[in-house]
C-alpha cells in the first residue's frame, strides 16, 4: 500500500505541476492564436490521433499489464519488450506512411505533414508503458514535467500572433518527442543489447495475437474520441471546434487527479486480479469512493465560479459560451466513471473485446445525436452526444462486471449520497453569498471539507484516521 500512496503521490504532484502550466498557456494561446486556428489545430490533432494509435497497435495499455505481470521475470520480460519494439517498429512505418499520403490530399496538408513527422517520431519512441508496468512513476514524472516547463517557456518566447500555429505546433511536438527519446535509452540500459535468440517468427505472432484486442479499442477509442472534432470541421464549424476544444482541454486538466488514480492502479489492478481478488476489491473500493469526492467536488465548485471564470480565463471572445461551458462540466461525471471502469476494472480483468464492442457502439451513439442534433444546436450537439455515449459506455461497463464485482460496494447508496449533499450544500451557500472568485473557490473548498467531516464519509473519515495514527506514532 506504501508503493501505492508513494506512485500516487508522484502522479498527483506531477498533474497539480501541470495542472497550473495549461492554466498558463490556455489564456495565452486562446487569446493570441484565437478560436478558429485552435480549431484547425485541434482537427489535425484528431486526424494525426488516428494515425498514430495505427503505429502504436495498442502497445501502450497491453505493454503497462505486461510488464506489470513478467517484471519479477528478467529474461521473459526483456524477450516481450524487445518483441513489441519490433513489432511496433513496423506499423510505425506503415502508420507514416498511410499518414503522409492523407495529407498530401488534404487542404490543410502543410499543418498535417508537420503534425505526421513529431506524431509519428514519438510514437516510436514511447516507452511510458514499460516504466508504468514496473511502476517507476518518479522517473516518468520528473523528465515530463522538466520539459514541459521548458514548452511553456517557449510558447510564451516564441508564439505572439495568430501566424505563428506552426510554431506552436512544433513546440508541443518537441515536447512530446524529447522525454521519449530519453526513456527510450533507459529501456535499453535495463534491458541490455538486443540478441538475435530473442527474435523468433512465433513469438511475433503470439505477441501480435495477444495486441490485436488492444490495437482495436485503441483504434475504436481514437475514433471515439476525435469523430465529434472531425464532424464539426467537416462541416464547417472551425470556430466552434475551437471553443469546444479548447472547452474540453480545461476538463481534461481538471480531471488530472482523476486519471492520476487510474494511471496508478492499472498496473497495481492488473497485479492483484492475477494475484488476489480480495485485495483488488478492496483497492477498487477505496479508489472509487475518492474519484467520486474528487468528480462531485469538482463539478460544484466549477459550476459556482464558471460565469466569471471563462471570460477571465479564455478571454472576451469565448464569454458567449459560457452556458455550453456548464454543460460542459457533465463530462466531469461521466469521465471520473469511465475512468474508474475502463482503468480499474476492464483493463486489469482482460475484457478488451468486450469493451472494444461496447465503444463501437458509442461511438455509433456519439454519431447519430451528433449529425441529429447539429443543424439545431450546433456546437452544443457534440457535447451532448458525448455526455449520452459516456453515460452509455459506463452503464454497459458496470453489467459485464457485475458478476465479479459487487457493485453496491464500489458505490454505496448512503455514502454516494452524502457526497452530493455535500456539494450541493457547497454551491447553494456560497452561491447564495455572491462573492469574488477568489474567495468562492477558497469557501467553496472549506465547506465541502467541512460538510464531508461532518456527514463522516467513509474516505475523509479513513484519511483522518490514517493521519491520526501518523501523529500518534511520531510521538
Amino acid at each position: 500500500m506504501n508503493s501505492i500512496v508513494k506512485n500516487y503521490l508522484y502522479s498527483l504532484g506531477y498533474q497539480i505541476l501541470t495542472l497550473f502550466l495549461p492554466f498558463i498557456v490556455i489564456p495565452y494561446i486562446s487569446r493570441v492564436l484565437g478560436a478558429s486556428n485552435l480549431g484547425l489545430e485541434s482537427y489535425t490533432v484528431s486526424v494525426a490521433s488516428i494515425f498514430m494509435m495505427i503505429g502504436n497497435l495498442g502497445i501502450s495499455n497491453y505493454g503497462t499489464r505486461l510488464i506489470a505481470e513478467l517484471r519479477e521475470d528478467k529474461e521473459k520480460l526483456t524477450i516481450r519488450t524487445y518483441n513489441l519494439i519490433v513489432t511496433r517498429t513496423i506499423m510505425s512505418v506503415f502508420a507514416l506512411i498511410l499518414f503522409v499520403i492523407f495529407s498530401l490530399n488534404s487542404h490543410n496538408k502543410n499543418v498535417l505533414l508537420l503534425q505526421t513527422v513529431f506524431f509519428v517520431s514519438s510514437t516510436f519512441f514511447d516507452f511510458i508503458w514499460y516504466f508504468a508496468g514496473n511502476e517507476r512513476f518518479k522517473e516518468i514524472v520528473t523528465r515530463n514535467l522538466a520539459i514541459k516547463f521548458v514548452g511553456v517557456g517557449l510558447t510564451f518566447l516564441l508564439v505572439k500572433d495568430s501566424n505563428d500555429l506552426w510554431i506552436y505546433i512544433i513546440i508541443n511536438g518537441v515536447v512530446n518527442l524529447i522525454p521519449n527519446l530519453y526513456f527510450f535509452t533507459k529501456v535499453i540500459q535495463d534491458i541490455g543489447r538486443p540478441k538475435r535468440e530473442y527474435f523468433s517468427i512465433h513469438e511475433a505472432f503470439n505477441q501480435l495475437r495477444h495486441l490485436i484486442p488492444f490495437f482495436v479499442m485503441g483504434f475504436i477509442i481514437q475514433i471515439y474520441m476525435n469523430v465529434d472534432r472531425l464532424i464539426l470541421e467537416y462541416y464547417k464549424l472551425t470556430y466552434e471546434l475551437g471553443v469546444y476544444s479548447q472547452f474540453l482541454k480545461l476538463i481534461n486538466v481538471i480531471l488530472a487527479p482523476i486519471t492520476a488514480i487510474g494511471a496508478i492502479l492499472l498496473p497495481r489492478m492488473s497485479y492483484l486480479n492475477r494475484h488476489s481478488d480480495n485485495d483488488s476489491e478492496r483497492l477498487l473500493a477505496i479508489s472509487t469512493n475518492v474519484i467520486i469526492v474528487l468528480s462531485v467536488g469538482l463539478f460544484f465548485g466549477l459550476e459556482l465560479i464558471s460565469g466569471e471564470f471563462i471570460t477571465l480565463f479564455f478571454g472576451e471572445e469565448f464569454g458567449g459560451y459560457v452556458n455550453v461551458f456548464r454543460i460542459c462540466l457533465l463530462l466531469i461525471f461521466t469521465g471520473s466513471m469511465s475512468n474508474i471502469v475502463v482503468q480499474q476494472i476492464v483493463l486489469p480483468t482482460k475484457q478488451e473485446k468486450k469493451y472494444s464492442f461496447v465503444l463501437l457502439i458509442a461511438t455509433g451513439i456519439r454519431i447519430v445525436f451528433l449529425v441529429a442534433l447539429l443543424s439545431t444546436f450546433q456546437m452544443l450537439s457534440a457535447v451532448i452526444a458525448a455526455i449520452i455515449s459516456e453515460m452509455f459506455i459506463v452503464f454497459v461497463c458496470l453489467l459485464l462486471v457485475k458478476k465479479r464485482y459487487n457493485i453496491t460496494l464500489l458505490f454505496p447508496l448512503m455514502n454516494t449520497t452524502k457526497i452530493l449533499i455535500s456539494g450541493i450544500f457547497m454551491f447553494v451557500f456560497v452561491h447564495s453569498l455572491q462573492l469574488g472568485l477568489i474567495t468562492s473557490i477558497i469557501l467553496g473548498f472549506i465547506s465541502y471539507l467541512l460538510i464531508l467531516i461532518i456527514l463522516r464519509e467513509t474516505s475523509c473519515i479513513l484519511i483522518i484516521k490514517v493521519l491520526r495514527a501518523k501523529v500518534m506514532n511520531t510521538k
